[in-house]
């Protein structure tokens, strides 16, 4: 995603992210999550998220 924001002069922006999910034959689930963010004054931020779950 790109954009642009003329709050505070922040000007342009990006970001990407990225995600998998996967599910196993015993009913498991893992779900996983990036993301990267550029801020228009260079500032940049990473974010991760990983989740399991499962039925008992």
């Amino acid at each position: 995603m790109v954009g642009y924001s003329g709050l505070d002069g922040a000007g342009l922006f990006g970001s990407i992210s990225a995600a998998l999910s996967l599910q196993t034959t015993k009913s498991w689930s893992i779900d996983t999550g990036l993301l990267f963010d550029i801020e228009g004054d260079g500032e940049k931020s990473v974010g991760a998220k990983v989740g399991i779950s499962g039925r008992m």
